[in-house]
């Protein structure tokens, strides 16, 4: 293809759109459109409009859009005749498209948005002209336009709903990546009276024909086609010339943008360039134009001629070859029209399937598969039917890699003599992950008989998210003050004392579990995701929502081992003292308890509630830790006589009771048996310093290049990753910790058992004092902290380090690196301001992974410094309290700015 472009100079220019799809071989990426800087101004001066019937001023916008025959126009709320439902087509570079039910009669229809803050008079007019051309237009390949809602913020237009996806997604998905000739030239057909109706019926062009802007009314093979997208059409006659550099690279008629034609300006016949290159890259599944289409500004370009190889069009029939080449005419006046189309020999005849002359070997072979017992037939049958894509790939990847004959078929000489080879290939094969065992598949049989909390089908009020939220929170509040049912030492030493309140759990009682269970499951699946062991696509709902069930299923059996191994290890008794039935009661009981912690979650996460379950408990259980080491009533003989364990209400004691005020208040502030002063007033300074380290972060300016009203900034705060590093270290160290105790518990004095962890017991609580898990826990006190500075050291290691490297890995994990925040602009049709497209991941580089460390490293450095001036709670309890604090305030703010004061 180097002979296609003559290029007029090598330098750059920013423009939208990415250049690897263009040079891979196959269909390129559908990219931003490409427009002048003020498009409706410049065919103002350039061309005569035949319908210049649009104002600024909104009565005459009402007049317009009234006028508008086959749509019903209101100037009303959209959620009075329709209920919004949570399943989302997309966000356009307007706003989002949802599908919508209507409340008369149960209809469903897509819902395109559009925010009217920040539109400009051009902009208003251009939309107000796309709005007018749908009204107009009433065909079976059109999408149909059936009511417009306009309030003084935001335009709403109910549209057809198209649940077949775009011509563009089917493409790349099928099997070969290309269509047939004959379901080629039914879309094209489909296409071709469509366009006749806008030429030659009403006179628009177009301007911006896609494989994106193509959709298909249902998944079926069958289904028909729809064009979307006319918010560059224009009316114009056909001796009208148009002169704006409009429309999507890859498929701009040369006469758009070639200096050849710009004197000349061009016609309808753009529309037609475009349908041969959507036909090319159908019949082919290749791009037609090379990758310096998207590097160069478009006043450099200058095409000679599109290349027709032969290795891609050596299949193809020539009534084919000939119908996309008279498309692809550089010549408009040479270049077929719609009419001539139409009538192309191509369209008017079927093409012939070649015949297939089969080897005497593989008839005899599909002979004696007819010979096979039914059972054998449907087996083989089934296997061949459900390989996918990949599978097919690594089939023939396989048979080529042992057939050294390259004759089509393995012999037994070439297996045995390729045997270490086949241990070789497997090896190798399984370092791709298309060779690991589909888990999310393998599970999904067991999925469907999980509990699970319906999904509603519109946004929740505010207030009634409130109200679930503290539902949610009553329960487990209440679930943590009801006793197990059959413990017998509940008054013992609590080995997970120390953990308590960053798992959310509470000794002897159904919240014995907490949210451990949750998190390890949520670690372990991120961790496999990571790792490519699991593989899904979360722009696919299907997918998406399989992954979380599975992860669901991996906490629901972490929960029941995990309460297996509670009561078999005699945390609550000796089993032979228990008896088996109240074991298995114990068990029940927990695992019960475990699945109500899932479905609090679960219900807040989907909509019913604010934020996350898990965070929500964690924050109330060291908020409640907190409040209640401050002004417990409860008295303790600490050996100098009764003392209140609140630190504030002991404060007043002190002062009212002894007589040295001085002394008094002192050891209000330091004593060291209860909570005293100086822990109160240490979490108070650690959480305005969290408080503080929140506001940091960088506003990276990002626009629309197709609407230049839309702007606004992408925030990277410091703490990029929030509480998630914290947690995942606190599982760990969890988990690590209860498997020490369980350990040691059966076999204490072990010397494998001593590395990972010794205990000292006590009435009230078990301590580690030697082993790793010594080392990860935090010193007891600055004093102790002094006297083993070797613990000292490790612990900070382990902190600083640990929360930096997850935080780090985390965000490739998760998908909020910084390809996939690119990714997620790009969908949203943003760019970074300043910047051209293809430099998107190298700017957010700059920030993202920088963020994410040193956030890490911060909220480590902040725990270690809680921890030594002795806040409540502990330095990581107080962290995921303030931080999950910080997030319910944002979400308040984010509602109080939509919806008025607290949106009641």
């Amino acid at each position: 293809m180097g002979g296609i472009f003559s290029c007029i100079d090598s330098k750059p220019d920013v423009v939208p759109g990415d250049p690897d799809g263009a040079s891979s071989g196959n269909p390129v990426p559908e990219e931003p459109v490409v427009k002048p800087e003020s498009p409706v101004e410049e065919e103002k001066t350039a061309e005569s409009t035949t319908e210049n019937i649009f104002s600024t001023d909104s009565s005459s916008e009402d007049d317009v859009l009234r006028g508008v025959s086959n749509v019903v126009y209101r100037k009303d709320f959209v959620q009075n005749v329709y209920t919004f439902t949570s399943e989302q087509l997309g966000v356009g570079a307007t706003g989002p498209i949802r599908v919508v039910i209507n409340r008369n009669t149960g209809g469903r229809f897509a819902m395109k948005t559009i925010n009217l803050m920040g539109y400009n008079a051009i902009q208003r007019e251009q939309l107000l002209q796309e709005v007018l051309i749908l009204g107009r237009l009433h065909h079976p390949n059109i999408v149909k336009l059936y009511e417009v809602f306009q309030t003084s913020n935001a335009m709403y237009l109910i549209q057809e709903l198209l649940s077949g996806g775009e011509l563009y997604t089917r493409l790349i998905h099928s099997p070969l990546g290309k269509f047939s000739e004959e379901y080629s030239k039914k879309i094209v057909r489909d296409i071709l009276n469509a366009i006749y109706y806008l030429h030659e019926t009403k006179n628009i062009a177009h301007r911006d024909l896609k494989l994106a802007n193509i959709m298909f009314t249902d998944t079926s093979p069958d289904a028909e086609i729809k064009l979307i997208d006319f918010g560059l059409s224009k009316f114009v006659s056909g001796s009208e010339y148009m002169h704006s550099l409009v429309g999507t690279r890859y498929y701009i008629a040369p006469e758009v943008f070639m200096q050849d034609y710009q004197g000349m300006g061009y016609n309808k016949s753009c529309d037609m360039w475009s349908i041969g290159i959507i036909t090319y890259f159908m019949l082919t599944g290749h791009n037609p134009l090379p990758a310096t289409m998207a590097s160069l500004p478009f006043d450099q370009l200058h095409i000679d001629e599109i290349p027709f190889p032969d290795n891609f069009w050596r299949n193809i029939s020539p009534e084919a070859i000939s119908f996309v080449k008279g498309l692809l005419t550089i010549d408009p006046v040479k270049r077929m029209t719609v009419v001539d189309a139409q009538n192309h020999p191509w369209m008017k005849v079927t093409t012939p399937v070649a015949p297939i002359n089969l080897p005497s070997s593989i008839i005899s072979s599909m002979q004696e598969f007819q010979n096979y017992n039914h059972l054998k037939k449907a087996a083989l049958t089934a296997v061949a039917y459900h390989l996918n894509n990949n599978d097919l790939m690594r089939l023939s990847d396989f048979f080529e890699y042992f057939d050294k004959q390259d004759d089509g078929w393995i012999s037994f000489e070439e297996v045995r003599g390729a045997r270490g080879g086949i241990i070789g290939y497997v090896i190798a094969s399984c370092a791709n992950d298309s060779c690991l065992v589909d888990l999310l598949h393998i599970c999904e049989p067991l999925c469907t008989f999980l509990p699970e909390v319906k999904t509603p089908e519109k946004k929740v009020p505010f207030r009634e998210r409130c109200l679930w939220t503290v539902v949610a929170l009553f329960v487990y509040l209440v679930c943590c003050q009801i006793p197990l049912y059959g413990i017998a030492n509940a008054a013992s030493s609590d080995p997970l004392y120390w953990l308590r309140a960053i798992s959310a759990s509470n000794r002897g009682t159904l919240m014995e579990l907490g949210i451990t269970p949750i998190v390890t499951s949520s670690m372990i699946m991120q961790l496999l995701t990571g790792l490519k062991l699991v593989v899904y696509d979360q722009s696919v709902k299907e997918e998406r929502d399989l992954f979380e069930s599975v992860q669901k299923l991996f906490g629901l059996l972490l929960t029941f081992i995990t309460s297996f191994v509670y009561v078999v290890s005699g945390m609550y008794g000796p089993t032979s003292e228990l008896g088996w039935m109240t074991c298995g009661l114990l068990i029940f009981q927990l695992s019960l308890s475990g699945v109500i912690v899932l479905l609090l979650d679960e219900m807040l996460q989907k909509g019913y509630g604010l934020g996350s379950g898990i965070s929500l408990f964690i924050a109330t259980n060291i908020c409640e830790s907190v409040m209640w080491r401050a002004f417990s009533p409860m008295t303790m003989d600490t050996g100098r006589g009764k003392e209140f364990e609140g630190a504030v209400i002991s404060l007043f004691h002190l002062l009212i009771t002894r007589k040295d005020k001085i002394r008094a208040l002192r050891y209000a502030f330091y004593r060291s048996a209860l909570p005293n002063l100086f822990n109160l007033l240490a979490t108070v300074v650690v959480f305005l310093v969290v408080v503080y380290f929140q506001g940091f972060r960088v506003e990276l300016a990002v626009k629309n290049p197709k609407y230049r009203g839309q702007q606004g900034v992408y925030p990277i705060r410091l703490f990029y990753t929030s509480n998630t590093p914290i947690i995942i270290i606190s599982s760990l160290t969890s988990n690590l910790l209860i498997l020490s105790q369980m350990l040691s518990r059966r076999w204490e004095g072990s010397f494998l058992v001593s590395l990972l962890g010794r205990w000292s017991h006590d009435e009230q609580q078990s301590r580690p004092i030697g082993g790793l898990i010594y080392y990860l826990m935090a010193p007891a006190s600055l004093s102790a902290a002094l006297a083993d500075p070797i613990q000292l050291l490790v612990y900070l290691v382990f902190m600083l380090g640990g929360c930096a490297a997850v935080s780090r890995l985390w965000i490739e994990f998760s998908g909020t690196s910084s390809r996939d925040v690119a990714r997620q602009l790009r969908d949203e049709g943003m760019t970074m301001k300043g910047y051209r497209d293809s430099a998107l991941i190298d700017v957010l580089d700059r920030y993202i992974p920088t963020a994410a460390l040193l956030g890490g490293l911060c909220i480590g450095a902040l725990t270690v410094f809680a921890d030594f001036i002795g806040a409540i709670g502990s330095g990581t309890g107080i962290l995921l309290a303030v931080t999950t604090i910080f997030q319910y305030f944002e979400i308040f703010k984010r509602e109080r700015e939509e919806l008025g004061f607290l949106g009641f």
